[in-house]
């Protein structure tokens, strides 16, 4: 049931409901061997997921969450894909997108859903970190700031941890990385927004860590190209980077980073993947989909295409090419 990339990569839903989760599970394990070698992205859209109410409904987030963790890993039980990638000995660090406030953040539904299943494989609450850049953006897109105190820590690099005193340099970056990044966390969940970049053509998983350091305003020359990939080649973040889920259940197709009412639609969406390259190209075409729905022009012929995804795929930090993504798309 698993539908792979293609020429042109079609992104339309496959029809189910969330009864029928592990039969979507089950088709996606007897796929997995011709999969070799590529790079599985889950992107999974549920229609019920704003019925409740003007926000994403958590139990609907936790199924999304739950069927993309088990298509990627190809298992009936996502607690199995948990456990292979998190334990109790790890410090596990969640980055969210604060920058564009309540409306077009990573959703405290999202990460409440991740947490659950960190503690469900033994994770202890003390040893989660939620953080971004600025305490002050977080409590804006409703978290709950909590340095020191018990329970899962929530803050922000500037006036918590800080910056380290020295520069990292790799390539064309060279800034200052955050404290939790480097000292505080020993694994790291992205968890980013599905978003249009006025500058790079979207920020997505990649791009999220502009928030991971001290100046990013001296790296946005040519389209934010090659500095979003070099970033991105530091092995504070390749290697401690165990997973990204994309909080797609709101996303932006113009005028980003920042909220755009106009622009902003309900996509209903999560993406989960392992490959922050594959998942930042199927982010892109999502966008440059909606893009073409609303009669807007393709961010190429905007003149801003996301040239930091081929230079990343030369770094070896993923796959662009579309018979290298294995899509998985399901519907609950």
């Amino acid at each position: 049931m698993a539908a792979s990339a293609g020429a042109g990569m079609g992104l339309a839903a496959l029809a189910g409901g969330g009864a029928g989760l592990s039969r979507f599970l089950a088709g996606d394990r007897a796929e997995a061997a011709s999969a070799s070698g590529s790079s599985r992205v889950a992107l999974v859209r549920n229609k019920k997921l704003f019925e409740s109410g003007p926000e994403p409904d958590a139990e609907q987030v936790a199924w999304m969450l739950a069927a993309g963790m088990g298509s990627i890993f190809g298992v009936e039980d996502p607690s199995e894909a948990w456990r292979k990638l998190f334990g109790p000995d790890d410090v596990v660090g969640i980055k969210v997108n604060c920058i564009a406030g309540a409306q077009l953040s990573s959703h405290p539904n999202v990460v409440a859903a991740i947490i659950s299943e960190l503690k469900g494989v033994g994770v202890p609450e003390e040893k989660i970190i939620v953080w971004d850049r600025k305490s002050g953006e977080l409590a804006k897109a409703g978290y709950t700031i909590n340095v020191d105190g018990p329970g899962v820590k929530r803050y922000g690099t500037k006036g918590a941890a800080g910056y380290e005193k020295n520069a990292t340099r790799k390539g064309s970056f060279k800034g200052r990385l955050s404290k939790i990044l480097t000292q505080h966390i020993t694994a790291l969940i992205n968890v980013p927004i599905l978003k249009d970049h006025s500058i790079a053509g979207v920020t997505v998983s990649m791009k999220n860590h502009y928030g991971s350091f001290s100046n990013p305003r001296q790296h946005h020359g040519g389209g934010c190209d090659p500095f979003i990939a070099d970033l991105n080649s530091i092995d504070e973040i390749k290697d401690k980077t165990r997973l990204i889920v994309c909080d797609a259940t709101r996303a932006l197709c113009n005028g980003g980073p920042g909220y755009k009412p106009a622009f902003t639609w309900r996509y209903s969406g999560m993406l989960v993947a392992t490959d922050p390259v594959a998942l930042d190209t199927v982010g892109a075409r999502i966008i440059n989909e909606r893009r073409d729905e609303i009669g807007l022009p393709s961010l190429e012929d905007a003149g801003r295409p996301p040239r930091f995804l081929a230079s990343a795929a030369e770094r070896g930090l993923g796959n662009t090419s579309a018979r290298k993504i294995d899509l998985r798309t399901l519907a609950l």
